[in-house]
C-alpha cells in the first residue's frame, strides 16, 4: 500500500501518469480515504464509501458479470473535504469486458481514477477492491482497463437543455391556455350559437395518425376559412349578430379554439369510421405497435441492464412463446407499418392529383411532400427537444451514462432529424435511434411520385449498413403503393369465391407462421456464405408485406369474417389515433426507466411481462398528452391559415 502511494506522489510531483495528471487534490483525499478506510475503527464516511464499491455476485455464468454496487449509498458518504462519487470502469479481462462501480473522492475526475485503477490503489486489508474474475471462471486473470466515467454530483443542464425545456414547455402550455381561453368564451356566452370549439378540420389522410373521415363539429367545418361562398351573406350575418350583441369571432379566436383540448380531444378519442376508410388498418396498427414496444423493452433491457442476459438468450432459443421478444420476428412489425405507409401515400397522392384542377405535376408533388414534412417533423423535433432537455434532469441511476449518450448524439446530430437523413449513420450516432425509420419512411414517400409514374408507365455493420437503409426496407413499401393503386383504381372485387378467399386465408396463415418461425433455426450466423440466410434475408420483408396486404384487401373485399370483425373493433381506432406519438415517446420511457435503476434486473418471462404492461400503459398517457398538445395542434393550425 505504501508503495503504491509513493508512485502516484511521484507521478504527482513529476507530473507524469498512464492517461493524463493527478491533482494534488485527488491524490491527499484518495490518500485520506484509504487511510479511514483501514483504521481499527474505519470512519463512517469511509465505510459507506467502502460498501459502495462493486462486488462480484453469484450467477457468472448466467451473465451478472458487472459489478455495479450502490450509487445512493456512495454519493450519501460526506467526508467534510469532499463527498462520495460514483464513478464506473469498463474492464476487460480475457476477451470479457465488464462494468465495476466505484465510489471515490468528489475531487477526483475521470482521468484521474483511470490512473488509481490502473496503480490498483483501492485497496482494504491488503485485498484489492477491484479484484479479477477467479480464474475457475475466467482462465485468464490479466485485467485491463477500457474507460473509466464518473457521474457528476451536482451537475447542471447546460443551455441547450434549458433551451429545449423551455420550448417543450412552452409548446405544451399554448394547448392548454387555449383550452381555459375557449372555456372561458363558452362561460360568458352561453347562448352562442357558434361558441364550440373549432373543428379539426380537413387534412389529408395520414399513416402515422387516424383518418380523418369522421365528421366531429361538422357544423363548424369553415369556421377558420378566410373565403366565403357569399360575401353578402357573410355581411348580413355579421350585421344579426352584432344587432344580437353576439361577439364576433377574431382570428385569434379560431386559432385558440384549433388548437385546444375541447377540439382535438374530440377527434383523438373519436371512433366513428366512414365507408372510405380502411377500417382493419387500425387494429393492425395497434397491434403491430404493441409488438415494437415489446421487443424494444427487451432489446434496451438486455443492452442495458439485464443481469443474467446468457440465460435471457438460452430461453429465447429454446421457447418459441418468446417471440413477442427475439428480435428477428419482431422487426417484422416494422414492415407492416412500412406497407400501411405506401398504401396511404399512394392514396394520397392520386388524391392531389384528382383534385389538382389542372395544376402541374412538379406542384403537385412540392405539396405532397411537404404535407409529409409538415405532418411528421412537429412530433418529430418535439422528441429530440425531449431528449435534450428530458433526460439531463432526470434522477440518474447506475446505467445512466446510455441515457446521456443519447443526449450527447442529439446535440451533435440534431440536424439530421430534422432534414430526415438520420438513417445514414452510424446507430451509435443517431439521435432518437428509432427515428431512424421515419427517415426511411419519408425518403420512400419521397420516391412515391416516381415509383407510381414507373407503375403507370408500365447487426451493427447490419444494422448501419442494411436495417436502416431505404433500398432494404424499399419492398414493403412498394407492396403497399402497389396494394393502394389497386384499390383506387379497381372497377370490380378480386375476390368472387369463399373457396378462393379461403384458399387466399390458408396460405397467407401458413406463410405468416413460416416467416416468424424460421428465424429460430436461422438465429446463428454462420462465417461462411448461407443460401438459407440468403435467401429468407432477401424474400421475407416482401413476403410479410403481401401476406399483410392479402389481408387488407380481403377484409375490404367483404372475406374477412372474425379477422376483419376483431380488426375493426371501434376500441382500436382512439389507439390508432396515437400510434405515432407511441412510436415517438415509447423508448424515451424504456430508457428513463432504466437509466434510474442502481441494480440489473433479472429476466423472468413475468418480469418481462409486468415491464411489457407498465411501459405500454405510461407509453399511452404520455402519447395521448403530446398528441393533444403538440402533434394534432400543429396538424389543424394549417386550417387557421
Amino acid at each position: 500500500m505504501l508503495e503504491r502511494c509513493l508512485v502516484i506522489l511521484l507521478m504527482v510531483v513529476s507530473g507524469s501518469s498512464f492517461h493524463g495528471n493527478i491533482t494534488q487534490r485527488c491524490f491527499q483525499d484518495t490518500i485520506r480515504f484509504l487511510e479511514d478506510l483501514n483504521k481499527d475503527e474505519p470512519s463512517p464516511y469511509a465505510v459507506l464509501m467502502y460498501d459502495a464499491f462493486g462486488k462480484m455476485g453469484s450467477d457468472f455464468t448466467g451473465g451478472n458479470m458487472n459489478r455495479l454496487g450502490s450509487l445512493s449509498e456512495c454519493l450519501s458518504a460526506d467526508a467534510g473535504d469532499f463527498k462520495g462519487q460514483y464513478c464506473q470502469v469498463v474492464l476487460k479481462q480475457g476477451k470479457m469486458e465488464y462494468i465495476v462501480g466505484l465510489c471515490v473522492p468528489s475531487t477526483c475526475k475521470d482521468g484521474e481514477v483511470e490512473v488509481l485503477v490502473i496503480i490498483d490503489i483501492f485497496q482494504y486489508k491488503g485485498t484489492s477492491l477491484i479484484a479479477p474474475v477467479p480464474s475457475v471462471l475466467l482462465p485468464n486473470d490479466t485485467q485491463g482497463i477500457y474507460k473509466a466515467q464518473c457521474l457528476e454530483n451536482m451537475a447542471t443542464p447546460d443551455a441547450s437543455a434549458i433551451v429545449c425545456l423551455l420550448i417543450c414547455l412552452i409548446l405544451a402550455a399554448l394547448p392548454l391556455s387555449a383550452t381555459l381561453y375557449v372555456a372561458v368564451l363558452k362561460w360568458k356566452s352561453p347562448k352562442s350559437e357558434d361558441s364550440s370549439p373549432a373543428p379539426h378540420g380537413d387534412f389529408d389522410e395520414n399513416h402515422y395518425g387516424t383518418f380523418q373521415l369522421n365528421n366531429v363539429h361538422l357544423r363548424l367545418a369553415n369556421s377558420c376559412s378566410h373565403e366565403d361562398e357569399s360575401s353578402k351573406a357573410s355581411d348580413i350575418t355579421n350585421q344579426e349578430r352584432r344587432s344580437q350583441g353576439v361577439r364576433e369571432k377574431s382570428f385569434f379566436d379560431h386559432f385558440m379554439a384549433t388548437i385546444s383540448l375541447q377540439n382535438t380531444a374530440a377527434a383523438v378519442l373519436s371512433a366513428q369510421t366512414t365507408g372510405r376508410s380502411y377500417s382493419t388498418l387500425n387494429g393492425i396498427r395497434v397491434l403491430s405497435l404493441l409488438w415494437i414496444i415489446s421487443g424494444h423493452t427487451i432489446q434496451i433491457w438486455s443492452m442495458i441492464n439485464l443481469d443474467n442476459s446468457n440465460r435471457w438468450k438460452n430461453s429465447v432459443t429454446r421457447n418459441p412463446l418468446n417471440i413477442l421478444t427475439i428480435g428477428g420476428p419482431a422487426y417484422l412489425a416494422v414492415d407492416t407499418f412500412l406497407l400501411i405507409g405506401g398504401l396511404l401515400s399512394v392514396q394520397s397522392l392520386l388524391t392531389l392529383i384528382k383534385n389538382s384542377k389542372g395544376k402541374g405535376i412538379f406542384w403537385i408533388v412540392v405539396k405532397y411532400v411537404l404535407n409529409r414534412y409538415k405532418r411528421i417533423q412537429p412530433l418529430h423535433l418535439y422528441t429530440v427537444c425531449l431528449c435534450v432537455g428530458l433526460l439531463p434532469v432526470m434522477q440518474k441511476g447506475s446505467f445512466w451514462n446510455f441515457a446521456e449518450m443519447q443526449t450527447e448524439n442529439c446535440k451533435r446530430r440534431w440536424w439530421t432529424n430534422l432534414l430526415l437523413i438520420n438513417n445514414f449513420f452510424e446507430s451509435s450516432e443517431i439521435c432518437i435511434p428509432w427515428s431512424w425509420y421515419l427517415a426511411v419512411d419519408m425518403q420512400l414517400y419521397i420516391l412515391t411520385p416516381v415509383l407510381l409514374f414507373v407503375f403507370q408507365r408500365s447487426h451493427a455493420a447490419y444494422f448501419d449498413y442494411y436495417y436502416v437503409m431505404p433500398h432494404a426496407r424499399c419492398a414493403p413499401y412498394v407492396v403497399g403503393i402497389l396494394l393502394g393503386v389497386f384499390m383506387k383504381e379497381k372497377k370490380e372485387h378480386l375476390l368472387r369465391t369463399e373457396r378462393q378467399a379461403a384458399a387466399g386465408w390458408v396460405s397467407t396463415f401458413i406463410l405468416l407462421a413460416l416467416l416468424i418461425a424460421v428465424p429460430y433455426f436461422l438465429n446463428d450466423v454462420p462465417s461462411y456464405p448461407s443460401a438459407s440466410h440468403s435467401i429468407y434475408q432477401g424474400l421475407h420483408r416482401a413476403l410479410w408485406a403481401a401476406a399483410v396486404a392479402w389481408i387488407v384487401l380481403a377484409c375490404e373485399e367483404g372475406y374477412g369474417g372474425f379477422v376483419q370483425s376483431f380488426l375493426s373493433l371501434c376500441f382500436w381506432r382512439p389507439l390508432s389515433n396515437i400510434s405515432f406519438a407511441c412510436y415517438m415517446v415509447h423508448p424515451l420511457i424504456i430508457i428513463g426507466y432504466s437509466m434510474i435503476q442502481e441494480t440489473g434486473l433479472q429476466y423472468t418471462a413475468w418480469n418481462l411481462l409486468y415491464l411489457f404492461i407498465g411501459h405500454s400503459f405510461l407509453t399511452v398517457m404520455s402519447a395521448f398528452l403530446l398528441t393533444l398538445l403538440v402533434e394534432k395542434p400543429f396538424l389543424y393550425l394549417k386550417s387557421c391559415t
